[in-house]
């Protein structure tokens, strides 16, 4: 019974099916020492060295606080993890929407032959603004505009023009200059000139109303051209004021109170793009 036995495993092992069983395991293994590697599982005895991370941690690129897009873009990981100055976590973003907003940018500067720089910053009331900083183009989105605008390129080739519009004409050395509250001209007074006052997160006022207002109706006509010279819809910077105006009803914007009403605005610029798109 012994020698029969010991017969049998001897024809196992020698089989062509031991054989093939060999290999699958094989590459099992080698699988899962792959995916050990590259995070999908950790072994017992793995180091933090060698367990891949799907995230990025962003520090803030600008005080008080704000975060280079153009450097978050170039991240491989799939999500960036914004931390404050002291190292606590201010939100998570997905790295693919950061590499869609800079794709964005890149293609409106071409139109506009202007380059900005462009940072997010933390805010509860979306908003964006344009001054400069240290003689550059500087351009901010808060964090509630990404939360607002999502991922729609339109919008955002939309929004972008408008701001970047807003140095291309010149606005904040023709008395365009936006004021914010007193404590958030001391947190970036040393930081943004002349507009750093219009730091994301904090409401926007024109300094003249009648010329604040014709300031954002040419910012909105040239950034509805630029999107569309970049290959963008037309009617993104409609449907941005129509997402602000919903927005309003529940919780009110008033930097609107200073420029073209959401009703006026939606309206001249969905003309716009009706004619803009014949």
């Amino acid at each position: 019974m012994v020698k029969y036995q010991s017969t049998l495993i001897i024809s196992l092992v020698r089989s062509p099916v031991f054989s093939l069983l060999l290999s699958i395991a094989a590459c099992l293994a080698s699988s899962a020492s792959t995916a050990a590697q590259w995070g999908h599982w950790k072994p017992a005895d793995a180091t933090q060295e060698n367990i891949w991370s799907s995230t990025y941690e962003a520090t803030p690129d600008l005080a008080p606080e704000a975060w280079l897009i153009s450097k978050m873009a170039k991240t491989p990981n799939e999500e960036i993890v914004l931390l404050n100055i002291e190292g606590r976590l201010v939100k998570r973003l997905p790295a693919e929407l950061m590499r869609h907003i800079f794709e964005v940018k890149e293609k409106i500067e071409n139109a506009a032959e202007l380059e900005v720089d462009l940072y997010v910053m933390p805010g509860d009331t979306p908003n964006a603004s344009a001054g400069t900083r240290n003689d550059r183009n500087t351009v901010l989105i808060n964090l509630a505009m990404i939360d607002l605008v999502g991922d729609n390129i339109h919008i955002w080739a939309a929004l972008l023009g408008h701001e970047i519009a807003h140095l291309k004409l010149g606005h904040g050395n023709k008395r365009a200059k936006r004021n914010m509250p007193l404590a958030a001209v001391k947190a970036v007074a040393n930081v943004l000139n002349p507009l750093g006052g219009a730091a994301a997160g904090y409401l926007l006022d024109g300094v003249g109303q009648k010329f604040g207002r014709d300031a954002e109706r040419q910012s909105d006509y040239i950034g509805v051209v630029w999107a569309i010279e970049a290959e963008y819809s037309a009617y993104g910077a409609a449907e941005l004021h129509e997402k602000l105006a919903l927005h309003s009803a529940k919780h009110p914007l008033p930097f609107l109170s200073s420029h073209p009403s959401s009703a006026e605005r939606i309206k001249t610029l969905t003309d716009l793009a009706d004619r803009l798109s014949l």
